[in-house]
C-alpha cells in the first residue's frame, strides 16, 4: 500500500473512484492478522529506505506470519513495476522492493498456507 495512494486512501475514506470507502490500511492489516491467529499488533521495521514493514506475528500457526509493506509517499501502484505509470495520475512507484519477488518468497516460506 502507498500511503500517498489516493484511489485506495491509506487512512481511509472514500475513494474519488467509484465511491467505495475504505478502513485505514494499518486497521484493516491488524484485523486481517487477528482473523489469521496471529497478534494484532506489529513489530514495525525498514525494508528499504522508502518502505516499513509491519510483521503480525505470534500466529495459531506456530511459523505463521502476515506481513503489510507501505510505500512512504507511494501511489496507487504496483512496486517493482517493469514500467511506471503517470506520477499525476497515480503518484510514485517505489523499486526498491518487487511486489513479485516479495510474494514468491513468502509462499515458498511459507508452503502450507496456500
Amino acid at each position: 500500500h502507498g500511503s500517498k495512494d489516493a484511489i485506495v486512501p491509506y487512512e481511509g475514506g472514500a475513494s474519488p473512484v467509484g465511491g467505495i470507502t475504505f478502513p485505514p490500511v494499518h486497521r484493516a492489516a491488524s484485523e486481517w492478522a487477528r482473523a489469521l491467529g496471529c497478534d494484532g499488533l506489529p513489530t514495525i521495521s525498514r525494508a528499504a529506505a522508502d518502505v516499513e514493514l509491519s510483521t503480525y506475528r505470534r500466529c495459531t500457526d506456530e511459523d505463521g506470519e502476515a506481513l503489510l509493506y507501505t510505500v512512504l509517499d507511494g501511489g496507487h501502484t504496483w512496486p517493482g513495476a517493469a514500467v511506471d505509470l503517470p506520477v499525476d495520475i497515480v503518484g510514485v512507484t517505489t523499486h526498491a522492493i518487487s511486489a513479485n519477488e516479495l510474494m514468491l518468497d513468502f509462499f515458498e516460506a511459507h508452503p502450507g498456507d496456500r
